[in-house]
């Protein structure tokens, strides 16, 4: 019977785990949007009048989305399905920040942080 050393057993344990992680990374980046263009998503805040944000979701092709909206305890404010490029309005909107999220189906195009002001809106 023939003994293995600890470095033979070593080498291929950490082989096998960098491999792993290395499809693990793969993995994921196809499955945040990279193919679906996830840098290639734009959204546009403007502050329309008191409690009215309008929303334009920008992309290479013309898709159908969801835009969340959370404030900072993570609660769902809103949610609205457009097709990119529309004009949405987002009513009811207090000063505060946010959190938001764009997705086509089940790949997230896009994510960030949108602070309310009185007269402004800043986002990121």
């Amino acid at each position: 019977m023939r003994m293995r050393s600890k470095g033979s057993i070593l080498y291929k344990g950490f082989a096998f785990l960098a491999s792993t992680m290395m499809l693990f990374a793969f993995h994921n980046s196809n499955a945040i949007g990279t193919s679906s263009g996830i840098g290639k998503t734009r959204i546009y805040f403007s502050k329309a009048t008191k409690g009215k944000i309008i929303v334009q979701i920008k992309t290479t092709d013309n898709k159908d989305v969801e835009l969340y909206l959370f404030n900072a305890g993570g609660e769902l404010v809103q949610k609205k399905e457009t097709n990119t490029g529309d004009i949405i309005t987002l009513h009811g909107v207090k000063q505060g920040h946010y959190l938001y999220q764009c997705f086509e189906k089940d790949i997230q195009l896009k994510s960030g942080k949108l602070m309310v002001n009185k007269n402004s809106i800043d986002y990121d």
